[in-house]
């Protein structure tokens, strides 16, 4: 256009200046890919899209991340992606060069291809016969979720590789999720739905502004609504970042019949009262489970005592195994099967508890949270993929003083509830493990369902109180014995990790540790006290050597003043 623009309209080229122009637009050589065979047209745009510049250590970029929704009658939509990516390094080349879909009830894998174009134009093809199945969750003992695989083998840096597939879904709320942002920068993202008369789409734009349809058609039977945007940046990773989900910029999109009962969660109550339903049978107290929960509390001298004798033996004595089986991948099993079988998954142990606490007429509830602190907030729009956990709220009965428990909180109509996590193998009925602590989640309690923010601790709830006396050796070697008193998200990862370890793996794990401020520290003895009641303050008392603490420069003595810890350090890691 803008050569055309400025040529002179009342001037006569000559000949040769015409042919020479047409010459030479004929003879520029067109780019390999366009010359290209086998792929696809959208393949093939994809790979002319002009690049901005990435950072150096950058291993690839999706040029184009797809998806086309279309809705079904009967609560059903199918789900299209297409994805292409260009390969810059032969770093991590194994994370883009594999397409993985869960293949199960509500999820129903129709078609998988892959293409691989090289630098030379050379393309290959992948089927769906070619891909493999395999089971997605290692911890199930028993599943019907699988996923399929779609590999490329012997992916190279300047390599193009794209996918395309089709999934049927039967969720059971209509929404889709479109997590479009990573750790991989992307070029070119396109969303479309395609919606019968009388369907409705509420779309819901997470971390970013939101974008208006690039194209409205209001042609029967359907209407198609298509959303383009460009340059999506990678997320970087931080020194104790918040939750990757509660950061990355993604798109929800809600599906609903005009006039008629909503078949996706309209509010967060809607969604927990539906968890209620679900659940309710489930907790049912067999004969066995009475005669075991009055064997537990014989001794007991008080409803405190009560609580942590049962809460000690979901924990301890029903081993966390998970089994995905039909709708078993948000339905809890009953619980005399539980019971019974002395295993089940985060929601089974709080089934088995629930019956256990019915038996004293203690009334307990189901509270669906995501680990990923900070990925659901009370302004959180509703989203059945929001919670990948649950726990367990108790309606403390009246004798419970206030302060017995510092997990537990007040609602406005139920009253006090303790918040309890029966999955975590060290972190005591009353106190949270870390991922919890000021968390939000959803408590599923019929008409009183909704979000509710979870306790924050203080110094007090989470310590770690290290006492040393120390003693400087002739030669600079620096000698003493240190006690270590842990409490809270302190003492319960050490724990976990004590438990699990022999003596020498102990000693080890600690040398470890000291090996962050000293180079050659050893261990002369150690001492655990408290490893497996973990209702006490774990304790740990050690001797430490320190050859060379002292070294001498000339007129002066350098030395660490801190001797132990830094003003930093990483909750996972103390």
């Amino acid at each position: 256009m803008r050569m055309g623009s400025n040529i002179n309209l009342n001037l006569k080229p000559s000949c040769f200046l015409v042919f020479s122009l047409i010459a030479i637009v004929f003879f520029i050589p067109a780019p390999t890919y366009l010359n290209a065979g086998g792929i696809p047209d959208w393949m093939k745009e994809a790979t002319m899209l002009p690049l901005p510049e990435y950072k150096a250590e950058t291993n690839a970029v999706i040029l184009l991340e797809a998806r086309t929704v279309t809705p079904m009658i009967g609560g059903k939509y199918t789900l299209k992606g297409r994805r292409v990516i260009k390969i810059l390094r032969n770093e991590d080349v194994l994370d883009f060069s594999a397409l993985v879909l869960p293949d199960k009830k509500t999820s129903k894998v129709l078609n998988m291809t892959g293409w691989r174009l090289d630098a030379n134009g050379k393309s290959e093809k992948f089927g769906f016969k070619q891909a493999l199945n395999s089971d997605l969750d290692s911890d199930s003992l028993y599943t019907d979720i699988r996923k399929k695989i779609l590999s490329i083998p012997d992916v190279l840096a300047g390599d193009i590789i794209a996918f395309e597939w089709e999934v049927e879904n039967t969720p059971y709320s209509m929404e889709n999720l479109f997590y479009y942002q990573g750790n991989t920068p992307v070029r070119k993202c396109l969303y479309t739905v395609n919606l019968f008369n009388g369907m409705e789409c509420d779309l819901k734009w997470i971390n970013r502004e939101p974008l208006e349809p690039l194209q409205l058609s209001a042609e029967s039977p359907q209407r198609s609504h298509t959303w383009e945007w460009e340059n999506v940046s990678a997320i970087e990773e931080e020194p104790l970042m918040p939750d990757y989900g509660s950061v990355r910029e993604s798109l929800q999109v809600r599906f609903n019949l005009v006039g008629a009962p909503d078949i996706s969660f309209r509010d967060w109550k809607m969604m927990g009262t539906w968890y209620t339903t679900l659940t309710k049978d489930a907790g049912k107290p067999s004969d066995e489970i009475k005669k075991k929960t009055f064997e537990l509390i014989s001794g007991a001298k008080d409803t405190q005592e009560k609580l942590r004798v049962i809460g000690d033996y979901i924990q301890k004595e029903i081993r966390y195994v998970s089994i995905m089986v039909g709708d078993g991948d948000f339905q809890p099993h009953p619980a005399s099967t539980i019971f019974e079988t002395r295993f089940g998954d985060c929601k089974d142990k709080v089934t088995l508890l629930s019956a256990m606490l019915r038996v004293l007429n203690i009334e307990t509830y189901y509270i669906l949270v995501n680990i990923g602190r900070g990925k659901v907030k009370m302004d959180s729009t509703v989203s059945f993929d929001s919670f990948n956990h649950a726990i367990a709220a108790i309606k403390l009965p009246v004798d419970v003083p206030d302060n017995a428990f510092f997990s537990m909180i007040r609602h406005p109509e139920l009253g006090r509830l303790l918040i309890y996590d029966p999955t975590h193998p060290c972190t005591p009925i009353g106190q949270l493990p870390y991922y919890l602590q000021g968390n939000t989640a959803l408590l599923a309690a019929g008409e009183n369902s909704g979000l509710l923010e979870l306790s924050l601790p203080t110094g007090e709830n989470n310590l770690l109180d290290r006492t040393g006396r120390f003693k400087l050796m002739p030669m600079g070697t620096l000698q003493g014995d240190v006690v270590e008193k842990r409490r809270g998200i302190y003492a319960d990862i050490l724990r976990r990790n004590m438990q699990k370890s022999t003596l020498p793996e102990r000693i080890q794990y600690m040398e470890n540790f000291l090996s962050i401020f000293f180079i050659g520290a050893t261990f002369e003895s150690m001492e655990i006290e408290n490893l497996m009641d973990f209702h006490k303050d774990l304790i740990i008392s050690y001797r430490v050597r320190v050859p060379n603490y002292v070294k001498n420069a000339g007129n002066f003595f350098v030395f660490r003043p801190c001797v132990l810890g830094k003003k930093a350090e990483s909750l996972e890691n103390n």
